[in-house]
């Protein structure tokens, strides 16, 4: 089959929902079949090879707590890559993420699947974003031909805006790049047990909750939890662990998705 795959967010800025597209495009390689990745333009220079095609273009926004892109095509012609190759199924990853999924929505021919991501508590929902979700329910999702999300909390709140069902599927793991064989970092082979975090350093990931739970372990001397990324927390994070005398943290920063696996 032929497979598009269009990620609404900047594909040069590391991030779980392009790293799922990627994983997925990579899986159905290996299966026989032909994906191609859609995505917006950054502002640094990208080669990707054939499969991936960039359209429009991303601008980098703090969006709901969390790091996002607002992306669009200039051209009313954004689709027509869509009609060009002829694809079996075209996959959604957020389609409600301005403005780039939508544009490309209303000009696909179909078959259209959806996978919604992220979990947004209702409450915490500004009125720009209600406004955006209930003007275009009515245009999105007549167009998709099937819904999935990730967990029942990432489709809960869609819930709101259709009665249609929703799919759950998991995120997944490449277990090319995590498995047992995988050399571990020597920085870390002291027979401390480590307890690891990945993910950006922000009030929705909850990483503040994990830094206070671990205050509740300071009896226990053998391990060391390992928190790996950058975001707006990370001074706030900082300044927690020294205030209450927090032991066995260590911030490792950004590092590679080369190395991340040991």
């Amino acid at each position: 089959m032929k497979i598009a795959l269009i990620c609404p967010y900047i594909l040069s800025q590391p991030g779980g929902i392009r790293s799922h597209v990627f994983a997925l495009q990579k899986e159905f390689g290996k299966n026989g079949h032909k994906a191609i990745v859609f995505g917006p333009r950054s502002r640094v220079p990208e080669n990707y090879g054939s499969k991936v095609k960039l359209i429009g273009t991303g601008i980098p926004v703090n969006s709901l707590g969390t790091n996002a892109t607002l992306s669009a095509a200039i051209t009313p012609m954004a689709g027509w890559d869509l009609e060009k190759y002829k694809f079996d199924i075209i996959h959604f990853h957020q389609p409600f993420a301005p403005f780039l999924p939508a544009q490309l929505l209303l000009s696909s021919p179909g078959p259209n699947v959806a996978t919604f991501h992220s979990y947004l508590e209702e409450e915490k929902i500004p009125s720009y974003g209600e406004s955006y979700f209930s003007l275009t329910k009515n245009i999105i999702f007549p167009k998709l031909d099937k819904l999935i999300a990730v967990s029942d909390k990432a489709a809960g709140v869609f819930k709101r805006y259709t009665k249609r069902h929703f799919d759950i599927i998991p995120n997944g793991v490449d277990l090319s790049r995590f498995h047992p064989s995988v050399k571990p970092s020597h920085k870390f082979l002291d027979g401390k047990i480590n307890v690891l975090y990945v993910g950006r350093l922000e009030k929705r990931k909850g990483v503040d909750y994990l830094i206070e739970a671990w205050g509740k372990l300071r009896k226990v001397k053998n391990i060391r939890l390992i928190i790996v990324g950058e975001g707006p927390m990370k001074e706030e994070l900082h300044e927690t662990v020294r205030e209450r005398g927090l032991r066995n943290i260590v911030f490792e920063g950004a590092i590679s998705e080369k190395v991340l696996p040991s």
